[in-house]
């Protein structure tokens, strides 16, 4: 569960064979960075991450409204074996 209004870091660590990412649908967020690896990068404020084999990358952001968010990997087919979860904000106290 995340905070609204609180900086967050997300990483995403591939132990597997094949690139993976981590893209969040239509999560409103301020101060977004992404530091990946691989050849897909995030545009300007996408919540967004790739991590090459055995590799990693950090996605940082503020997220700034509560609701509940899908994030899921853009490769190829991933979406559909199972890589696809939600993302929880919750207000700020």
């Amino acid at each position: 569960m995340l905070t609204a209004g609180e900086m967050v870091s997300i990483v995403l660590q591939n132990d597997g064979a094949i690139l993976h990412d981590i893209k969040i649908r239509d999560m409103p967020a301020d101060s977004v960075s992404s530091d990946g690896s691989g050849p897909l990068t995030a545009k300007e404020g996408e919540a967004f991450v790739s991590a090459d084999s055995g590799d990693s990358g950090t996605l940082a952001l503020v997220p700034s409204q509560p609701g509940t968010y899908e994030f899921y990997c853009t490769v190829a087919g991933h979406e559909g074996l199972g890589m696809h979860g939600t993302i929880t904000v919750v207000p700020a106290p």
